[in-house]
């Protein structure tokens, strides 16, 4: 496995000497949960990937959740449209009273298939604003995973330039999961600012309302980095307001093709 991740990295690493260079710099949907405004021009392709470590406390109980390949295809498929697909593998275990029980849950959650289409540029304190739709498909999903139905997501996304090093973006959204009737809705606020040179961090709040429950709301921050305008290593990590929700830490690494 060592040699595998090894030779990727190193494959990574060498196509960077040999990317087009563009004026503008690759712009990712991570690290963080708001997703931005911007599209992918016409036939440029971008992987977005990461793992994930996160545990959630309920009393007595803590389920410790690792995210494999929290990864983002996507391609830019008009001049003002790209489409996109995300899968994951993840795996959860759950200890009571600090005793690890035998019912650990692993595979791939599901397939994630959905379009992002720009609906308006920045005029002023008028925000930039697109819109992104998400079909959850639970035929792609392991057992452990498995929905009963198709779910889906709605989001708009919304961006303001403060100045020249730093801006918000901010999400609202409603989401059906395929297991229960009842929507979900969710929202996020991110602060962004460039910090030296390439690196470039961020603070954000965000949270969901399921219907008929009780809410969950929680922080995160972290950093991005550009090896060169193709290419992005990035780490975060946050924890919920919440009392059962302890804390995640993420890294990942994206790369655009021109």
């Amino acid at each position: 496995m060592k040699k595998i991740i090894l030779s990727a990295l190193s494959l990574l690493c060498c196509a960077t000497l040999f990317a087009q260079e563009v004026e503008e710099p690759i712009f990712t949907e991570r690290p963080g949960a708001s997703f931005g405004t911007g599209v992918l021009q016409k036939g440029v392709f971008q992987v977005e990937t990461g793992s994930q470590y996160q545990e959630l406390k309920y009393g007595n109980v803590r389920e410790k959740f690792w995210t494999y390949n929290n990864t983002y295809l996507r391609y830019g498929l008009l001049d003002n449209f790209e489409v996109r697909l995300s899968w994951d593998a993840q795996e959860i275990t759950t200890e009571v009273s600090g005793v690890e029980i035998n019912d650990k849950m692993a595979g791939f959650t599901p397939l994630i298939a959905s379009f992002k289409v720009g609906i308006a540029q920045e005029n002023g304190i008028l925000p930039q604003m697109a819109v992104i739709g998400n079909l959850f498909l639970p035929f792609a999903a392991g057992n452990d995973f498995k929905s009963d139905y198709t779910g889906g997501q709605m989001l708009l996304t919304f961006s303001n330039t403060l100045d020249a090093e730093s801006s918000i973006t901010y999400n609202v959204g409603v989401q059906w999961d395929g297991d229960a009737p009842q929507p979900s809705y969710s929202y996020t606020l991110s602060y962004g600012r460039t910090i030296i040179g390439d690196l470039s961090g961020f603070a954000e709040v965000y949270g969901s309302l399921p219907e008929g429950d009780q809410g969950e709301n929680s922080w995160d921050a972290g950093f991005s980095y550009l090896i060169n305008p193709d290419f992005q290593l990035d780490l975060s990590t946050g924890t919920g307001f919440d009392t059962d929700q302890e804390y995640f830490v993420q890294a990942g690494v994206s790369y655009r093709f021109n």
